[in-house]
């Protein structure tokens, strides 16, 4: 926008001069505002994680133990699927591993349910809300899980474990968490999963 302006303090004939300021003042502002507003929704879409709940913890590196329960075969797919599953949580950059041990208190097994969910988790907290144990189990039912093939049943195992470490259900992006997510090619924790883990501990 140009501005015409008339100095009467002058002699001599009128002088018609471009006055840029209020131009590029809006052009700032408007700049300005939708940096603003981009920024806000970053921060609203950054962290689509939600939180189930949490282990006590005190800082530094904490690991989480889990065994085979009674409904575990000696050799499964399912028994394959958890186990890489705790491999593929150990992997990504947080505080908190996952390893085996046979004395711990958190089973994996299967269960044989004719509807409903690839796999099932079982929380236990204590008065605080803090996670004291759980279980998880792949369904073996082959109404629902009969096509699945290992990488499935492994983003199955995976997401499981994900609630073990307190996250909750997420359906705004590709996370492993994400229940809705293609389990054929999100198998892994993702950025998502990582950073809410990383919020917990």
């Amino acid at each position: 926008m140009r501005l015409l302006r008339h100095n009467s303090c002058t002699s001599g004939p009128v002088q018609a001069t471009s006055v840029n300021v209020l131009s590029k003042a809006k052009r700032l502002s408007i700049i300005l505002l939708i940096s603003v507003l981009l920024i806000i929704a970053i921060s609203l879409t950054a962290n689509a994680y939600t939180i189930l709940s949490r282990w006590r913890y005190n800082g530094g590196n904490m690991t989480v133990t889990y065994t085979w329960g009674p409904s575990m075969p000696f050799s499964s797919d399912w028994k394959t699927a958890f186990s890489t599953a705790a491999s593929d949580w150990s992997a990504v950059p947080t505080n908190v591993d996952y390893a085996y041990n046979s004395a711990s208190g958190n089973k994996l097994g299967i269960v044989n349910m004719p509807s409903g969910s690839a796999g099932y988790f079982w929380g236990v907290t204590d008065a605080y809300g803090y996670l004291t144990s759980f279980s998880a189990a792949g369904n073996t039912n082959q109404a629902v899980t009969g096509t699945y093939t290992s990488t499935m049943k492994r983003s199955t195992a995976g997401h499981e474990l994900g609630h073990g470490l307190g996250l909750g259900e997420e359906n705004l992006r590709a996370a492993l968490m994400n229940q809705n997510r293609n389990r054929s090619t999100v198998y892994k924790p993702q950025q998502d999963d990582i950073d809410g883990v990383n919020f917990l501990y």
